[in-house]
């Protein structure tokens, strides 16, 4: 009867800590969970900053690059902190992590600055990290994703170029304008990030895990399994198809916490789980798996030696009612004393909650206070905007109110005078009036339409007759016929567009062609095209001409404003045939040839319905 009730209180007493265990690490994966978010959100918000920064910054402006450099390893080196002091690059870069835990609390191994095109312009790493300046990594999930969304990215789990396994956390920088110019992106090695927050190296105790939106592993002890999907055929094997274990997995997956205790195939486990929240969504799972028999040891340490003293009484003493309420007094004493152990352990555990609890709301004040610098930063972006907008507009305005007179009155003296000296000064006079009617005129064009109110004429009317119109407008021009102007046009197109911007468009096209192919070809074809991409038939207006072709560096950013080295004209000129063409649903483009000299312009319009 002793033993039965002995080995009743035993199993009591065991099935208590186990319970009070699993609450424990359940709330401690979600104190971990939270710690990662936060500081994941933390890295998240800097690299905002450094994305206004960017947008703020001149680089045209000496030492604005330099700045902009030392801005980014001010932010990196924050981001790297061991016990309250900054970490050297040389410490961040200790190989030792890879193989065994260090107290190394790096977060991030470089920070880098991409362009619209996803070419990499700026890093800031860690010494003995690879450069990787000047590669290309649009194919990257994370850079597609920044430039479709125009929001902060956490990527899924990705093998670098050094074969190291990492997540990103990317932050986009859009112009004034609203048009995506880039992004900065921070780069983290999984292993030595998530080590910030457990062991992930010993399996034999207690350890972490992680897994990406897609289930794939960010961090195992068994090296192997990292980068390999959970649910995969390699993972499902090693596990042998746990059904505890993947319901626990495909829970915390679907965004709900949980833990399950399971047989493995070197004992059983306690495993808890919690999803880890960023941006409103959840992004990675973290889990804590724990052998029970690390659990359980200490507890039947305790209840052997208890047995061993029992025995000995038992083995020198008759079995009396007297020895026998002594032992029990003295097993109960032993027990009591190691619950009130266990107690001021869950109460050591709960105060170190509460301590990590109040780190994350410090945490929280700091990710406020940076939010409201970039609202204000924000704020003062766009009131330089729109000044900058409403005095170009006005200027725009100004200076065509007294072009108008300047060439009436050129005209009529024109008409007047006789002398050929006389003549010619003002003919050089209208010539430049006329440019400079034209620049107020693009000026206007590009605040109507960065202010969207650009406004659109429709009729329907032939493509082939506008064409004919602008050729043979230039060709009354160009006295001396230095160039030559081909246009052989076919059965009519139509469109239904705004006859004046269309007109404009091609007008900026030939005058573009013209300026850079002096005494060559100019060669104009239609050719209609059916069903684009959007099911509509369309026409492709093609202009080749066979002049110095399109330098390499402008080649990317024609259609920007202000995008030439030609010190003639202004680089408005294919900015605004860009946003006309858009506005018509419409596609503009541009080429140099790689049969022969010169380059070819290209835009396309739907066409008209019959």
């Amino acid at each position: 009867m002793f033993f039965y009730f002995q080995g009743m209180a035993e199993d009591n007493f065991r099935a208590s800590l186990f319970q009070q265990q699993e609450q424990r690490q359940l709330d401690s994966t979600k104190a971990i969970a939270q710690h990662i978010e936060s500081d994941l959100d933390g890295i998240s918000s800097k690299m905002g900053l450094i994305a206004a920064r960017y947008n703020m910054a001149d680089t045209n402006l000496p030492g604005e690059e330099k700045k902009m450099r030392e801005f980014m390893e001010q932010v990196f080196t924050e981001l790297n902190v061991q016990r309250g002091r900054p970490l050297s690059r040389t410490e961040i870069t200790n190989d030792n992590a890879s193989s065994s835990p260090s107290t190394s609390s790096q977060l991030i191994d470089g920070i880098y600055i991409l362009d619209e095109n996803g070419i990499v312009t700026t890093d800031v790493r860690a010494e003995g990290v690879k450069n990787i300046e000047g590669q290309d990594l649009s194919a990257r999930q994370y850079v597609s994703d920044s430039a479709q969304y125009l929001l902060p990215q956490f990527s899924t789990g990705y093998v670098g170029s050094d074969g190291k396994f990492r997540i990103a956390a990317t932050y986009p920088i859009i112009g004034p304008d609203g048009v995506y110019k880039g992004l900065v992106a921070a780069t983290m090695p999984t292993d030595r990030f998530f080590q910030h927050y457990g062991n992930v190296y010993d399996i034999k105790s207690q350890y972490i895990v992680a897994l990406d939106i897609g289930s794939v592993q960010l961090v195992h002890p068994v090296p192997s399994l990292v980068g390999n999907p959970f649910f995969g055929e390699f993972t499902q094997n090693i596990t042998s198809h746990n059904d505890v274990l993947n319901s626990l997995v495909r829970k915390v997956m679907s965004g709900m916490p949980g833990y399950a205790i399971y047989s493995f195939v070197n004992g059983e486990r306690l495993t808890s789980g919690y999803p880890i929240y960023l941006g409103g969504q959840p992004t990675y799972f973290v889990f804590v798996i724990t052998p029970t028999s690390t659990i359980y040891s200490a507890v039947d340490h305790i209840l052997n030696a208890q047995r061993f003293q029992t025995f000995s009484v038992l083995a020198g003493t008759t079995v009396t009612i007297a020895a026998l309420i002594f032992l029990l007094v003295r097993w109960n004493r032993a027990l009591n004393k190691e619950v009130k152990m266990r107690t001021l352990e869950i109460t050591n555990s709960n105060q170190q909650l509460l301590n990590v609890n109040a780190r994350l709301e410090e945490s929280n004040k700091q990710l406020a206070f940076a939010n409201e610098r970039l609202l204000v930063v924000n704020d003062q972006l766009q009131q330089s905007e729109r000044a900058q907008k409403e005095f170009i507009n006005i200027a725009a305005h100004e200076l065509r109110t007294p072009i108008q007179p300047i060439l009436g009155l050129a005209e009529i003296l024109q008409a007047k005078n006789k002398d050929p000296e006389t003549k010619t000064m003002l003919d050089t006079i209208n010539r430049n009036a006329n440019r400079l009617e034209q620049l107020a005129t693009n000026i206007l064009d590009v605040t109507r339409i960065e202010s969207q109110s650009l406004k659109l004429r429709r009729d329907r009317f032939g493509i082939n007759d506008t064409l004919v119109q602008a050729i043979e407008d230039f060709r009354n021009q160009l006295h001396d016929n230095q160039i030559t102007l081909d246009f052989q046009p076919e059965k009519e197109v139509f469109v239904f567009a705004d006859r004046e911007r269309i007109y404009q468009v091609i007008h900026n096209l030939l005058s573009n062609a013209i300026k850079f192919a002096p005494g060559g070809k100019i060669v104009v074809q239609t050719n209609v095209q059916d069903g684009n991409q959007r099911g509509r038939s369309e026409v492709v207006v093609t202009m080749s001409d066979n002049g110095s072709g399109i330098d390499q560096e402008v080649l990317p950013k024609l259609f920007t404003r202000f995008a030439t080295k030609s010190e003639q004209g202004t680089g408005l000129g294919l900015y605004i045939s860009k946003s006309i063409i858009g506005a018509h649903d419409g596609k503009i483009w541009a080429e140099n040839n790689n049969k022969g000299k010169g380059a070819i312009f290209h835009f396309s319009l739907p066409l008209a319905d019959k």
